[in-house]
C-alpha cells in the first residue's frame, strides 16, 4: 500500500473512532440545544402545514389513482415520449393518434415544462432505486408541486412581513380552493409548475433589488429569478403576466423616486436572460420578440437605462440632451415597428383577459365556461372571507410601502383584475390574496396578543392612565378572525374530497362511476388499432392516450374547421 493510500486509510479510521463520533454527536447536541423553543415551534407548525397541504390533495385517492381532467393526459403523453425516446425526441414528435388524419405536433402546440419536470422527477426516483411507474409519477407530481407552492409562498410572505405572516400565508394557500383544484391528485398540467415558478420569480427578484444586498447577491438572485421565470415560461403561457408585474414594479419604483443602479442591474439580468431563452421555446419562437408584452418589457428596461444616464449626467444641458435623444429613439422604434408590421398584439384568451368586452366576438373563447368573467358568487366560493382580509392587507402594505410591499400591491391589484376578467385566473390571485390576508391577521393579531399578555398598548408619556382590555375581549378578536377563515377551509376540504374526472365518468358525484374506465378497457380489447373514434372534444385525450386509438379532436383546438365539422 502506498504512503498516500495508507494516510487516507488512517484518516478514515480515526474519523470513525469512538472519540471522534462522540465529539461530533456532542457538537450536534450543543447546536440543537442552542435553538430556541420558538424556532422549534415555528418549523414544527410549518411542517404540519406542508403535511396538511399534501394530505388534502390526495383525498381523491379513495376513488382511485387516476390522472385528472383532460389536458393532463396530453402532458403525460409528452412525458412518456421524452422518457421512452430521449429529450430530443419531443422536438420531432408528432402524435398521429390525435386530430386524425393530420396528427398533432407537440413542439409547436404545447409548453413542455410540466412534462420535462415530471420526466426529471421520474428519472431521479429511478436513480435512487425507487420502483414507481411513469403513470404514478404523473398522478402524484401535482401533489408535490402543490406543497412546494405552499412552501415558496411561506418564504415570500416571510421575506415581506416576517415569520408569522409566512406561516399564515402558507396555511391559507394550502386550503385555497383555486390552487387546490389545480394541484390535487392527478392534475398533471401547466399550472402545477407555473404557480410555484411565478412565486419564486417574485421572491428572488425582491431579494435581488433589496438595498441591503451586496452586488454579488444581487447578481445571484437576479439569475435565480430569471431561471424561475424561464421555468414558468416553458410550462405556462401566463408567464407573460409575471414579466409584466416585474415591469410595473420597476416603473413604480421609478415614479416613487426609488430608482437605483441595483434595480437596473437586477431587472436587466432577469429579463435579459429570460428574453434570450424565451426565443428557444418552439411555441414562441423569434416572433416572441415582437410580441407587445415583450416590447413593453424591453421598454421598461429602456426607461431604467435613461434613468441611469440621468444620474450619470451632472449638467442641465446633458440631461436635456439625454431626454431629447430618448424621445427621438422611442418615436423611431415605434415608427419602425408599426410600418414594418412587426408589432404583434395580444390575441385569443390573452386579449379577452385584458379587455373582457371583446370576449363575445371570439366564439371559441366565449363558449368555454372557465374563460368567462367571474361573478361575486364564484369569487367568494373560490376565495371565501380571505377576500375581505386581503382588502385590509392592501391598507397595511400601503401604510408601510417598502419595495416588497410595492410588488405585493401590484401583484394583488392586477391579479384581482384578471381574476375578475377570467374565472380560471383566480388561480393567479390565490397566492397574492393568501399573503395579503396573512398580513391582515398578523397586524390585527399583534394588539390582541399584547392584550392577552397584559401589555401596555399606549405609551405612558402620552396617557396618564394605563389602558387595559380584558383577555376575553382580545380572545374575541382572534375568534372573529377564526370564524371568518374556517368556512373557507371546510369548503376546500369538501371540494377536494371528490373523485378525479375520469373516475366519476365526468359526473358531478362523490362516488366511483366506472363507465369511462370500462369503456376505454373495452376499446383496448375489442377495437382494431387502426380504428378512428368519433367523440366530442375533451374526450379525445382520454381515448388516444389510454387506448392508442385515433381520434378526430381534443381540447387542443388545433383545427377549427374540424371542430366545426364535428359540431355540425
Amino acid at each position: 500500500m502506498s504512503d498516500e493510500a495508507e494516510g487516507r486509510f488512517s484518516a478514515i479510521k480515526s474519523g470513525l473512532s469512538r472519540e471522534s463520533i462522540g465529539y461530533r454527536l456532542r457538537a450536534i447536541g450543543k447546536t440543537l440545544r442552542s435553538i430556541s423553543r420558538a424556532t422549534y415551534l415555528h418549523y414544527t407548525i410549518l411542517a404540519i402545514i406542508l403535511v396538511l397541504a399534501t394530505l388534502i390533495r390526495i383525498l381523491p385517492l379513495r376513488f382511485g389513482a387516476f390522472i385528472s381532467e383532460f389536458d393532463p393526459y396530453f402532458a403525460f403523453n409528452n412525458m412518456r415520449q421524452i422518457v421512452n425516446n430521449g429529450w430530443e425526441s419531443w422536438y420531432n414528435y408528432v402524435d398521429t393518434t390525435a386530430w386524425f388524419p393530420f396528427g398533432r405536433e407537440s413542439v409547436t402546440t404545447s409548453y413542455p415544462g410540466t412534462s420535462i419536470t415530471g420526466a426529471m422527477l421520474y428519472l431521479f426516483l429511478q436513480s435512487l432505486g425507487v420502483s414507481i411507474s411513469l403513470y404514478d409519477v404523473a398522478v402524484y407530481t401535482p401533489v408535490l408541486m402543490g406543497a412546494f407552492a405552499v412552501l415558496v409562498t411561506y418564504f415570500f410572505a416571510k421575506d415581506l412581513w416576517g415569520k408569522s405572516a409566512g406561516l399564515f400565508a402558507g396555511l391559507f394557500l394550502a386550503f385555497n380552493s383555486s390552487l387546490l383544484s389545480r394541484t390535487s391528485l392527478g392534475f398533471f398540467d401547466n399550472e402545477e409548475v407555473g404557480i410555484p415558478a411565478m412565486i419564486l420569480t417574485f421572491l428572488f427578484f425582491i431579494r435581488a433589488v433589496s438595498p441591503t444586498r451586496t452586488l454579488k447577491a444581487t447578481i445571484i438572485y437576479s439569475i435565480l429569478s430569471s431561471l424561475s421565470l424561464i421555468w414558468m415560461a416553458f410550462s405556462w403561457g401566463s408567464f407573460r403576466y409575471a414579466t409584466e408585474v416585474l415591469g410595473l414594479f420597476a416603473l413604480a419604483l421609478v415614479v416613487l423616486r426609488r430608482y437605483s443602479p441595483r434595480l437596473m442591474l437586477g431587472y436587466g439580468i432577469t429579463q435579459g436572460f429570460f428574453l434570450y431563452t424565451g426565443t428557444q421555446i418552439p411555441q414562441l419562437g423569434r416572433i416572441f420578440l415582437t410580441d407587445s408584452t415583450t416590447l413593453a418589457m424591453v421598454g421598461v428596461m429602456g426607461v431604467l437605462v435613461i434613468m441611469q444616464l440621468f444620474r450619470m449626467v451632472a449638467t442641465t444641458t446633458g440631461k436635456l440632451t439625454v431626454f431629447g435623444l430618448s424621445v427621438a429613439g422611442v418615436v423611431a422604434v415605434v415608427f419602425f415597428l408599426v410600418q414594418g408590421g412587426l408589432l404583434t398584439a395580444p390575441v385569443g384568451k390573452f386579449l379577452t383577459t385584458i379587455n373582457p368586452f371583446v370576449r363575445q366576438n371570439i366564439p371559441l373563447v366565449a363558449s368555454v365556461a372557465e374563460n368567462r368573467p367571474s361573478t361575486w358568487a364564484s369569487l367568494f366560493l373560490e376565495l371565501g372571507s380571505l377576500t375581505l382580509l386581503a382588502v385590509f392587507g392592501f391598507f397595511f402594505a400601503f401604510q408601510r410601502l417598502r419595495e416588497g410591499d410595492i410588488l405585493l400591491i401590484i401583484f394583488g391589484a392586477t391579479a384581482f383584475y384578471f381574476a375578475a376578467s377570467l374565472v380560471r385566473l383566480t388561480l393567479i390571485l390565490a397566492p397574492a390574496i393568501s399573503v395579503l390576508a396573512a398580513i391582515t391577521v398578523v397586524e390585527l393579531g399583534k394588539p390582541a396578543m399584547d392584550i392577552i399578555q397584559q401589555s401596555v398598548i399606549f405609551s405612558r408619556r402620552k396617557l396618564r392612565f394605563q389602558s387595559r382590555v380584558s383577555r376575553e375581549f382580545s380572545l374575541g378578536i382572534l375568534l372573529i378572525i377564526l370564524v371568518l377563515v374556517v368556512p373557507s377551509f371546510v369548503n376546500a376540504v369538501q371540494s377536494a374530497y371528490s373523485p378525479v374526472t375520469i373516475a366519476a365518468s365526468s359526473l358531478p358525484v362523490r362516488a366511483f362511476v366506472p363507465d369511462w374506465v370500462e369503456t376505454l378497457s373495452w376499446m383496448n380489447n375489442n377495437l382494431p388499432s387502426t380504428s378512428v373514434v368519433f367523440a366530442w372534444w375533451d374526450y379525445g385525450y382520454w381515448i388516444s392516450v389510454n387506448s392508442g386509438l385515433h381520434t378526430l379532436a381534443d381540447n387542443g383546438t388545433g383545427n377549427l374547421t374540424q371542430i366545426q365539422s364535428i359540431a355540425t
